[in-house]
């Protein structure tokens, strides 16, 4: 293994580690799950993905755990369930007024956090951070067929 790799992956873990452990204190302080407020920030940016299918994809979380954290949302009035017009074997999730003001106040936070994160990084180095961490995403989702070969 290159050592450049082996260093991006371990910088990566710290700062992975490191929003996992502000995520877990906001979520008590909230009386949510981590996964519910990933969901609420997850909903309030994508439009135009709010099945739980594509929830557990695109967040790498399973069904089951996205399936139990919608239905927290759901008894706490954070989000309700539509029945797609479309595809009527599909219910569109959508966040509640409550839900978005929720959603708001963790994007606050995340906003912070990110703040720490890209402390003395330029928009130029974000872009390109970014840009790369999409591609590596995609090289690693389960429906890559680089990952049988």
């Amino acid at each position: 293994m290159d050592i450049s790799v082996f260093d991006a992956i371990i910088s990566l873990r710290a700062v992975m580690r490191h929003n996992e452990k502000v995520l877990r204190a906001q979520a008590r302080q909230l009386k949510m799950s981590p996964v519910e407020l990933l969901i609420l920030l997850f909903l309030q940016r994508k439009i135009d993905r709010r099945h739980a299918k594509d929830i557990a994809s695109d967040m790498r979380i399973s069904k089951g755990r996205i399936s139990e954290a919608l239905d927290a949302l759901e008894e706490k009035r954070m989000l309700s369930r539509v029945r797609n017009e479309e595809d009527r074997r599909k219910d569109d999730i959508v966040l509640t007024e409550a839900g978005k003001e929720r959603a708001k106040c963790v994007e606050k936070e995340f906003e912070k956090l990110g703040d720490d994160i890209y402390d003395g990084i330029g928009d130029e180095e974000k872009a390109i951070f970014a840009a790369i961490a999409a591609k590596m995403k995609a090289n690693v989702a389960e429906d890559n067929p680089k990952e049988g070969e």
